[in-house]
């Protein structure tokens, strides 16, 4: 999560919070027949993030791998169809499986990596 929760209690971060958090509800909306999946890297901050995203909603989602081991992990990104990931992780999930994904980069190291790779196209 690009914001921690004092950072959100200035209006011009929760304003860009919920921003991002209509973005990603946007992606899901669109494809409302499948199966959408949250991997979360930090429980109790991310879980409140998620729920902030499918508020309102009647998705279809499901909250794993708060017991994974990497291996598990690691086989979502290999039987996903594709991936929106924020996490640097996530990206090196998806391009070890070849996932299609997209990348929502708040911090330089994910989309210097895609860039390098030739990949600006999969991330914001």
């Amino acid at each position: 999560m690009p914001w921690n929760t004092n950072e959100l209690q200035e209006p011009k971060i929760l304003k860009r919070y919920n921003r991002l958090c209509a973005q990603f509800r946007h992606f899901i909306l669109k494809y409302q027949k499948a199966q959408n999946v949250f991997l979360p890297f930090l429980k109790g901050v991310e879980i409140e993030k998620i729920m902030d995203i499918v508020r309102g909603t009647d998705i279809n989602y499901k909250i794993v791998g708060l017991d994974f081991t990497l291996g598990e992990k690691l086989l979502l990104f290999k039987y996903a169809r594709q991936a929106i990931v924020m996490r640097f992780h996530g990206v090196q999930f998806a391009l070890f499986h070849r996932t299609p994904f997209l990348a929502i980069s708040y911090f330089p190291k994910t989309s210097n990596i895609l860039t390098e790779l030739g990949l600006d196209g999969r991330y914001v």
